[in-house]
């Protein structure tokens, strides 16, 4: 019972995931090392790791990943459809 289903994630999927763990991990590796450097004023709270680090890395990591899926989607799509 073939029916061309092939399942799992697309090539774009696996292509934006490789993609956005390439950057994802070294900018926030740099970012949590900026975020724990320097001196704080006493009594006030200036390492802050979620909107520091956390937030702007899965944010970068996201974009990158569908930007890449999409347009890996899109030209695997426009392959095929020039062959038909």
């Amino acid at each position: 019972m073939n029916d061309g289903y092939q399942g799992g994630i697309t090539t774009g999927g696996r292509w934006g995931c490789g993609f956005s763990l390439l950057v994802g991990i070294p900018v926030g590796m740099f970012l949590m090392l900026a975020n724990t450097l320097g001196d704080c004023e006493p009594g006030a709270e200036c390492h802050h790791f979620w909107t520091g680090a956390v937030l702007p890395t899965v944010i970068l990591a996201a974009a990158v990943g569908f930007g890449i899926r999409f347009v890996v989607n899109r030209s695997i799509r426009r392959r095929h459809e020039s062959d038909d």
